[in-house]
């Protein structure tokens, strides 16, 4: 039977488990909370499991201690957005931002490290606005949710991005398991919008509408990135991930 180190938050337990029902029933015999796991491969690679089929295939990869990962989950049943308070001249885009999201207003923030130049200064990610990686939603809530990003303009003149014309919010990568809604595939920013946020120091608000009308359950996510009108790609990658449930969940508190 394999032996497990699971960091769950920080704090350390081992424990013997051999199939993934096992597993799950120390962590929820133990802690209140929903978790996602993972471990990291040969290669270095970090390898997420939720069914026994791949937990079996993490067995076969170790012959000692496993370590494993566990990362709180935030659930909620989505909603219907309330409308928003859209006075803020720096938005990016009103008629997606005419709501937002009832659950989480503000989503969690992420200090932004290192030093941001050149292209990436354009546009770094700065907070998930009204909600969170791993997010769950109950399979047929929604046909469609509205993902809203908060970005940091560092600064204001990046090597290469035309500077005179609207900017899009494009999806971007191959593993892009998320639709977008919007008949354009693309969200259209002025080239305004990043000038003022660079201006004031304020947050540049950017959303995009995703089609969740043919996921079944389980894990996805899609990327984004900036693209000025001659196709030059600038800012930081922008992410979503989400987790499509069938089963009950609890409305997370506003």
């Amino acid at each position: 039977m394999a032996v497990f180190k699971l960091n769950i938050e920080g704090e350390f337990r081992r424990f013997r488990a051999e199939s993934y029902d096992m597993f799950l029933e120390f962590v929820e015999q133990n802690y209140d909370k929903k978790y996602s796991f993972s471990y990291n491969d040969e290669d270095g690679d970090t390898i997420k499991f939720s069914s026994d089929t791949e937990f079996q295939t993490m067995l076969s990869s170790f012959e000692n201690l496993i370590k494993v990962k566990a990362t709180p989950i935030t659930s909620f049943i989505w909603k219907e957005p309330k409308p928003a308070v859209a006075n803020n001249p720096y938005y990016s885009n009103l008629e997606l931002l005419k709501a937002q999201c009832v659950n989480n207003e503000f989503g969690n923030s992420i200090t932004i490290s290192g030093r941001r130049n050149g292209k990436k200064a354009f546009g770094a990610m700065d907070k998930h606005y009204n909600f969170v990686d791993n997010t769950e939603i109950k399979m047929g809530s929604a046909l469609q949710i509205t993902k809203i990003f908060a970005v940091k303009v560092l600064t204001s003149n990046p090597r290469g991005v035309d500077l005179r014309n609207p900017v899009f919010l494009e999806q971007i990568g191959e593993y892009c398991a998320i639709p977008i809604a919007d008949e354009k595939k693309g969200t259209v920013i002025p080239i305004e919008s990043f000038m003022n946020a660079r201006k004031t120091g304020r947050q540049l608000l950017v959303a995009v509408k995703l089609d969740i009308s043919q996921l079944k359950t389980g894990f996805y996510s899609s990327y984004f990135r900036f693209v000025d009108s001659k196709g030059a790609r600038f800012g930081e990658r922008l992410r979503i991930k989400i987790q499509i449930v069938d089963s009950e969940v609890f409305t997370m508190a506003d």
